[in-house]
């Protein structure tokens, strides 16, 4: 007779619980990951660090341009103001170019205050609130809009001058009246047209950059996500 432990055995376990008694393999779970979202409020409300610099640049070469734009054309339309020599008083048309040139100027000062905001954060003598800056850059571009337009108008009106004196003005010219001849086109009203051609540059400029910046400020801005 055998000893009953040196017996074998007759009966086995289950297959199921002898591999979960045996191996005990537990399921560990993924790790979770935790998606962080920065919203645009947020990211707008934040100090302005890296683009500081970019402002300053861009604000300086707004400022410039627009600058030497605006005082070439004042001083056209300053002699387009005195030098009229008709006994009505300048046109209409000088009224809205002289509009615009102060729309410019204007825009070129908020320009100069950029420079001195970026200047402030780079030197750290205090922070700035990008949701500041883009509302300054929304009114700026809106000014220049307004100025934009009454140029154009003006402009408009200094041509039609302009083609009028042109048809009336020449002795063989089919539009002219018989025995009447109207005065010749003269070099201020061209210097009118070289005004309003300035300055509708320099608020072109202006509203180039400062969509320019726009993008720049807005696309730090968007949401980002991020795993935690």
């Amino acid at each position: 007779m055998l000893p009953e432990a040196w017996r074998p055995q007759d009966k086995a376990a289950p297959f199921g619980k002898s591999v979960a008694g045996d191996l005990d393999v537990k399921a560990a779970s993924p790790p979770r990951c935790k998606v962080v979202a920065h919203s645009s409020a947020g990211m707008a409300d934040s100090d302005m660090g890296k683009e500081a610099p970019f402002l300053r640049q861009i604000g300086w070469i707004s400022f410039w341009s627009q600058l030497a734009l605006a005082i070439v054309s004042s001083v056209i339309i300053s002699f387009a103001l005195t030098g009229s020599g008709n006994g009505r008083g300048p046109s209409p048309s000088v009224w809205f170019s002289l509009f615009g040139v102060i729309m410019s100027f204007i825009t070129t000062f908020m320009s100069y205050g950029f420079t001195r905001v970026a200047r402030r954060v780079i030197l750290n003598e205090g922070s700035v609130k990008k949701q500041n800056v883009i509302a300054s850059l929304l009114r700026v571009t809106s000014l220049n809009l307004w100025g934009l337009g009454g140029t154009l108008v003006g402009l408009q009106s200094t041509v039609g001058v302009l083609v009028g004196k042109t048809l009336t003005s020449s002795s063989t010219s089919p539009y002219a009246a018989s025995g009447v001849r109207a005065a010749a086109p003269a070099a201020l009203d061209v210097f009118s047209v070289q005004a309003s051609s300035n300055t509708l540059l320099a608020h072109f400029i202006s509203i180039v950059l400062a969509q320019w910046l726009l993008r720049v400020l807005n696309k730090g801005a968007q949401p980002a996500a991020q795993v935690a």
